[in-house]
């Protein structure tokens, strides 16, 4: 993995996915103008496959709902612990490599359907 950027405030965020190609956003609930929960909304219209990460000092299981809801890859409180975080960024590393190997399988049997197609109809003549 690595970090394609740091940034301050939801629209500086949005503007660096359309930049970048950025698989895991992490995100704070609470900022200035745009929420990390508005920002999530928006970043998910850009990148529908994009993993999001709720970092919040805030224990409101309004937020916690709201972030379920988005389905939030995790939602971790402030203090944030350096062990938990990393659990969580290799736990979405596995289930995005997990995603895009299903993809490829997806990918390839499409891809072989006309060749099946085009061998059942041969058999058939």
């Amino acid at each position: 993995m690595a970090i394609v950027g740091a940034v301050h405030g939801g629209g500086a965020a949005l503007n660096l996915l359309r930049e970048q190609q950025v698989d895991i956003l992490i995100t704070d609930i609470q900022m200035p103008i745009m929420s990390g929960l508005e920002l999530a909304e928006q970043a998910r219209s850009l990148l529908p496959h994009l993993k999001i990460i709720f970092i919040s000092g805030h224990q409101d299981f309004q937020y916690a709902k709201r972030a379920i809801a988005m389905n939030a890859s995790s939602y971790i409180l402030k203090p944030v612990d350096d062990q938990e975080l990393l659990n969580t960024l290799q736990l979405v590393r596995e289930q995005l490599k997990y995603e895009r190997e299903q993809m490829k399988k997806e990918e390839q049997l499409e891809s072989s359907i006309p060749l099946l197609q085009n061998e059942m109809m041969y058999q058939w003549l």
